[in-house]
């Protein structure tokens, strides 16, 4: 009805059965109450003198607005012929409390949480809300609730003097969609017994983030042996597209040992190595299997094959971190070049706490079934070539067995995942940085499975550190000791191995803890965030002490003389900016630095 004095005009309502708003389930009052439109002393008849109202009062409350009370209670009239509540009027109750607190949104405080805090306001701490209190908050709204009705929308939801409000405010502000999945019956996992699965509600499988849902037509007498069969098709991964260089903090992209270009790199729960187009033996593979003898002098060897990229399916979920081990390593009396062995980090899944995959980047036997005699995963390749085409009518997938997993390192849930991945120089350690609060970083003889040291990187929000970098000249170089830096947001941290029966100063390491961690200082430089670090041999001969260099926010390399930033050189600007979750800004800086040994003589050293 409109405000003023003014008649309204009349509004049909239906009073079926009702749940929230007008929607579905509810409460029937009986067939007491007049239907009559043109009975004038029907409440539900906008011509009724009485149903007027003319709302001019103002209200102090923050959250009250300079405008009429709205809602069935809005005027001193009963909404029934006996004072009893109807249906309908419970409905344009909670679509009129709803509709104002949606009015009142912001970007800072969605409709729920500024329900919950007035009731909250009034709350004595029980978690629940009484007749009176639950009026209160709808005045503050802007919804004039009379006694009756509070105590009916009480009785809806089962209560009688109480009412939990955060249970109310669940169910007035969820979508009925989101409200019949959660009240939906589930079932724990996929039917083992076709004749058994009639059910009509959700599944939960352990490979699903989301739970399955049967077909609203669902037969299982019709349909249920035929869903049980396996397809006579499957899907192979053909190429990956994209990567993920924008959001990672670590480096996250490496090239092979194999001497034809192939790098290795990441996008959401997939590891790919790709050969880049028309390289070696790929290039004339290509062209033989293309039925050409002899190459045009005009066509580039891109043109003549195309890239072929080779995939490790290990993982459940995103994978958030890479390495490539420097050295080569003997694995179980197998000898692995160097840059062959590759270690990826996951975040935890829905079943499982993260993960460490370290394998071997190179070409194995190959494998029918996908899985080899030692139980090792063999992940599939696939050739993006013009004759696919061709081959779509038949069983042969095209797949050659690659990507064999050496090793798996599990960890609990607590750690999340991994923002950083490294191998040492000899490649015999892997450390990892966790993604919990503390950022703990854990050193592994991965080989063996055998944790060798634990110690916490930095406490606060992950990510806080960026990456770790390994000291290349330990045991290049006469009493170079084993260390790595680790470093992040305003701080770089210096891990170094202690000597056989040396004290340990690593923050919450294990008995029998190896390394020992130094914070960095800044100097006069300013403190800043550092995007990546490089070590350099030592500046005098028989000397063990390598030099520090790291990358910084703002676009320079901060030189260190032992713990100290003694140097700042301006390599390029800061970079393109991006806005952290937290609302500040940041700078990607200096994200990336290779040391290069130049020939003696040449330009530059």
């Amino acid at each position: 009805a409109s405000t003023g004095g003014s008649v309204g005009q009349y509004i049909s309502y239906d009073t079926g059965p009702i749940s929230m708003g007008r929607s579905a389930g509810g409460y029937d009052y009986g067939d007491d109450v007049d239907s009559n439109p043109t009975n004038p002393t029907n409440p539900n008849n906008r011509n009724n003198p009485n149903n007027r109202s003319n709302h001019s009062s103002s209200n102090n409350d923050p959250y009250f607005e300079s405008r009429p009370l709205v809602g069935p209670g809005s005027g001193s009239e009963p909404d029934s012929m006996d004072g009893t509540t109807t249906a309908a009027a419970l409905a344009d109750l909670e679509d009129a409390i709803r509709d104002n607190l949606r009015n009142r949104r912001s970007v800072y405080e969605d409709p729920k949480t500024a329900l919950l805090k007035m009731f909250q306001d009034v709350d004595d701490g029980s978690g629940d809300v009484s007749w009176d209190e639950f009026m209160a908050v709808c005045r503050r709204i802007g919804v004039n609730c009379s006694l009756e009705q509070a105590k009916k929308l009480f009785e809806k939801f089962g209560f009688v003097d109480r009412l939990p409000y955060s249970k109310f405010a669940h169910i007035l502000l969820t979508q009925p969609s989101r409200q019949l999945a959660s009240e939906m019956p589930s079932c724990p996992g996929p039917f083992r017994d076709v004749s058994a699965a009639n059910f009509h509600g959700k599944v939960k499988d352990r490979h699903c983030r989301r739970p399955i849902y049967t077909p609203d037509d669902w037969d299982p007498a019709v349909e249920g042996a035929l869903s049980a069969e396996l397809p006579d098709r499957r899907l192979v991964l053909d190429h990956v597209f994209g990567f993920q260089g924008k959001d990672a903090t670590a480096q996250n992209l490496f090239y092979t040992g194999d001497g034809d270009g192939s790098f290795v790199f990441f996008s959401a729960g997939v590891a790919a190595v790709q050969t880049r187009s028309g390289s070696g033996a790929n290039e004339s593979e290509g062209l033989k299997r293309r039925g050409d003898s002899s190459s045009s002098s005009s066509s580039s060897p891109s043109d003549s094959f195309p890239p072929t990229q080779r995939f490790f399916l290990g993982h459940t979920d995103d994978i958030k971190s890479l390495a490539i081990c420097p050295a080569a390593v003997d694995f179980n009396g197998r000898p692995l070049p160097p840059r062959s062995v590759v270690a990826t980090g996951q975040v935890s899944s829905h079943e499982e706490g993260p993960f460490i995959c370290i394998w071997d980047c190179g070409a194995p036997p190959r494998s029918v079934d996908g899985i080899d005699s030692t139980g090792s995963h063999l992940i599939g390749e696939k050739r993006n070539n013009s004759n696919n085409s061709n081959n779509n009518n038949n069983n042969n997938n095209n797949t050659v067995a690659s990507m064999r997993q050496l090793v798996k390192l599990p960890f609990q849930k607590e750690d999340r995942g991994f923002t950083a991945l490294g191998f040492s120089a000899d490649g015999v350690l892997l450390a990892a940085v966790a993604t919990d609060n503390a950022h703990t970083i854990y050193v592994f003889d991965w080989r063996r499975q055998r944790l060798m040291e634990s110690g916490r990187g930095q406490n606060g929000d992950p990510p806080q550190v960026m990456g770790l970098e390994w000291n290349p000249f330990s045991g290049r170089i006469p009493d170079v000791p084993q260390q790595f830096v680790s470093f992040g947001k305003k701080h770089v941290k210096v891990w170094t191995m202690a000597e056989a029966g040396a004290s340990n100063g690593a923050s919450g390491s294990n008995s029998g803890a190896r390394f020992s961690s130094k914070q960095c200082s800044m100097g006069k430089l300013g403190l800043q965030n550092a995007h990546s670090a490089c070590w350099l041999p030592p500046r005098q001969l028989g000397s063990a002490e390598c030099g520090l260099v790291v990358g910084m926010a703002d676009g320079q390399i901060y030189i260190f003389k032992g713990a100290t930033a003694v140097k700042a050189i301006s390599a390029h600007a800061r970079g393109p900016q991006a806005i952290q979750p937290d609302g500040h800004v940041a700078y990607y800086g200096v994200r990336g630095m290779r040391l290069v040994e130049l020939p003696s003589g040449s330009n530059g050293g």
